[in-house]
């Protein structure tokens, strides 16, 4: 009887330790040291199942993503890129957020990267984590791509948007050195389905009738659209460029490029590019809520507000200027263009092209990635097909390809109607 009573003894505190109830995942902060989790379901690994402690000692970083996000699978390459270059310092996972809510299963993921390596010619190579809850609790991201930075001791350093994964943040993050990275915060309530600072986003609103707001970036949101209900029209823009709106109210400017508009104002019209200090503070959320309208009114408001806020006025003015002018070669022969109407300029593409459309349009699409305005002087109307160089800066293989579909494309001195942003 001694015995049994010894025995239960030393039992009682292990069977005390396995009653208590295991705490759920809660969403984890910079500062907080990541838990051990097993992954039972990797892809493009030496094993089909891992540990977040195997990858201890070296920078991580978790890229959430999902395969109906665009944005996440043309960043694959990159981050590809950037582990061959950082080798045995850097380990980057790529996180199939919320796996079971989108379906997303092996065969679905790898049927997403055949096609991406079948556009970029790029083999990704990474680690695939999928269907964690785990990673999915202690890191919830609203907008994807989310990227989260892991220290060589487990310890989460950052949590930031895809434009602060560089080499030079890389870099000083191995070097110990500080970063000037922005923090990205999804842990935010906001419904979607209701106007900014609405119902929780800033007071109920249940009566609203007309007002506009013009806030500065907002982690967390985006998108743009108009919505006519309960007799209101809503427009709403979210961490859009300043140029991105003025084009919005002006319509008769909303097909010219950057090219035609000349900036004289203090204000910051056009969005820097995300690796500039400056990105996020040249971002804004504008909303727009007006009795029952249509979209011309939306737009005379609009203008109103932009006028009132930035302070800005638009004028014509007749201008020389540089172009690149595509004209019709002089033995070129009409002939059917048979290809299906298609578009793909996306950067990280190499096969490039603008398939079975007039010149007008080729010269509208294609001129907002050339650094001086494209001018159509064909006067066709039948659509041709353009098979397009890797790099579209590259003049020489640019013009190369206007000539196999029989044009001419060359650069000289225009007299446009450019369009002048200024102060009041």
């Amino acid at each position: 009887m001694k015995r049994k009573n010894c025995l239960l003894a030393i039992l009682w505190p292990v069977l005390n330790a396995t009653a208590q109830p295991v705490p759920a995942p809660h969403p984890l902060v910079i500062g907080d040291t990541v838990p051990e989790v097993f992954f039972d379901s990797v892809l493009h690994y030496s094993s089909t199942t891992a540990r977040l402690s195997d990858f201890r000692g070296k920078l991580v970083i978790l890229d959430l993503w999902s395969c109906f996000c665009h944005p996440c699978l043309s960043l694959f390459p990159h981050l590809d890129s950037l582990q061959r270059k950082y080798k045995d310092q850097l380990q980057v996972l790529l996180v199939n957020s919320k796996s079971s809510l989108y379906h997303d299963d092996s065969p679905k993921i790898l049927r997403v990267l055949e096609k991406l390596q079948a556009r970029t010619r790029v083999t990704i190579d990474l680690p695939i984590i999928h269907h964690s809850e785990e990673l999915d609790a202690w890191f919830p991201a609203k907008s994807l791509p989310h990227e989260v930075w892991i220290d060589q001791r487990g310890v989460v350093i950052a949590i930031t948007a895809s434009f602060d994964v560089t080499e030079l943040n890389i870099e000083s993050i191995l070097a110990g050195k500080k970063t000037d990275m922005h923090f990205k915060n999804d842990n935010i309530v906001f419904d979607e389905t209701l106007p900014l600072f609405i119902n929780g986003n800033g007071g109920d609103g249940n009566e609203m009738k007309f007002h506009s707001i013009l806030t500065g970036y907002i982690d967390g949101i985006g998108g743009t659209g108009i919505e006519h209900e309960e007799g209101v029209t809503r427009y709403h823009s979210r961490n859009a460029s300043l140029f991105s709106l003025v084009k919005y109210a002006y319509p008769e400017y909303a097909e010219l490029t950057e090219h035609r508009f000349i900036l004289e104002s203090g204000n910051k019209i056009f969005s820097p590019a995300p690796t500039d200090p400056a990105f996020y503070d040249n971002l804004y959320c504008y909303e727009l809520i007006i009795p029952l309208a249509d979209e011309a009114t939306l737009r005379r408001y609009m203008k109103q507000d932009l006028q009132r806020y930035f302070n800005i006025k638009l004028q014509r003015k007749k201008q020389h200027v540089k172009c690149l002018v595509v004209q019709q070669l002089p033995n070129r022969r009409s002939t059917k263009d048979t290809r299906t109407r298609d578009v793909d300029l996306e950067p990280e593409n190499r096969d490039k092209h603008i398939h079975h459309y007039p010149p007008s349009f080729i010269v509208r699409f294609l001129g907002q990635y050339l650094a001086i305005p494209l001018i159509d002087e064909t006067h066709l109307e039948e659509p041709v097909s353009l098979d397009l160089p890797p790099d579209l800066s590259d003049r020489n293989r640019l013009i190369a390809a206007f000539r196999r579909a029989g044009l001419l494309l060359k650069e000289e001195d225009r007299v446009l109607e450019m369009i002048v942003i200024s102060d009041r």
